[in-house]
C-alpha cells in the first residue's frame, strides 16, 4: 500500500494512494483513493474511485480532479468534496 501520485496547491495536498502491494501493480488493477490533506499534514477528505489511476491533476477553481486511467485508456474527471 502506497501512494503512487501527488498534486499540491496554496490550499490542499492531493495523494493518489493505491491499496494494493507494489508487487501486484499491473497485476491486478484495483480502485484508488485520493486523500487530501492541509498543508501541515492534517488529513481533510478522501475520495474512493472505482478506476485504477495513475495520475491525478487539480483544478480548484473550476472544482475539478482528472485522473488518468492508463491500463483502460481514459482520462476520468470528479467533482471536489466541500473542504
Amino acid at each position: 500500500m502506497y501512494y503512487f501520485d501527488a498534486c499540491v496547491t496554496d490550499n490542499y495536498i492531493y495523494a493518489l494512494y493505491l491499496e494494493q502491494p507494489e508487487s501486484k501493480y499491473l497485476d491486478e488493477p484495483t480502485s484508488t483513493e485520493i486523500h487530501i490533506f492541509d498543508w501541515d499534514g492534517n488529513p481533510v477528505a478522501n475520495i474512493k474511485t472505482e478506476d485504477y489511476l495513475i495520475s491525478i491533476a487539480i483544478d480548484e477553481e473550476r472544482g475539478k480532479i482528472y485522473g488518468l486511467d492508463f491500463f483502460h485508456e481514459k482520462i476520468l474527471m470528479y467533482d471536489m468534496p466541500e473542504l
